[in-house]
């Protein structure tokens, strides 16, 4: 998403991607951020002063295969960002979405003695929070940017007004 100094959404695009067979030996294919077509995109808002802020990949041992595209995906637009010569901040979910969203209380964590059966009902209360996390974003970013389209979320944008309110 990109705000102009007022707040205005210019551009609220996904990220491209393009579909290529995996690096490894198994085969399957995974999505790989089109760096070309990202480029096209930001260069025209990179001439001058111009600040990205990026979300913090996920980094998560238990989902891998989600790491491991988070990672990819995140060190190819720092570099398309770093050959734009565009200022980079990263941010972390948390960070943005205590102020931007309706506060919630968070799940308390697990005791270690946990039995199995609590541990997959919390496993399930866990999955509902996020969702419910994305439908939230969701209905915020709609109010505060009702001439956009979003698809299912609306972070981006929510990380955009969030930067702009604090002057990043």
């Amino acid at each position: 998403c990109i705000l102009d100094q007022d707040g205005k959404c210019m551009r609220y695009f996904a990220t491209p991607v393009v579909k290529s067979l995996n690096y490894t030996k198994a085969k399957e294919y995974i999505m790989r951020v089109d760096g070309d077509a990202l480029g096209k995109i930001l260069r025209d808002y990179t001439q001058g002063e111009c600040t990205v802020i990026l979300e913090r990949p996920l980094v998560t041992p238990g989902r891998w295969k989600a790491t491991v595209s988070a990672l990819r995906c995140d060190e190819a637009t720092r570099t398309i960002i770093e050959v734009l010569k565009a200022k980079l901040i990263y941010v972390d979910s948390r960070e943005w979405q205590i102020p931007m969203l309706p506060s919630r209380k968070a799940l308390p964590r697990l005791p270690k003695t946990a039995s199995d059966a609590e541990k997959a009902a919390h496993k399930a209360k866990k999955t509902a929070f996020a969702k419910e996390t994305k439908d939230l974003s969701l209905m915020v970013a709609q109010r505060l940017f009702p001439s956009v389209t979003f698809k299912k979320d609306g972070d981006a944008a929510l990380i955009a007004e969030w930067a702009r309110r604090n002057n990043l």
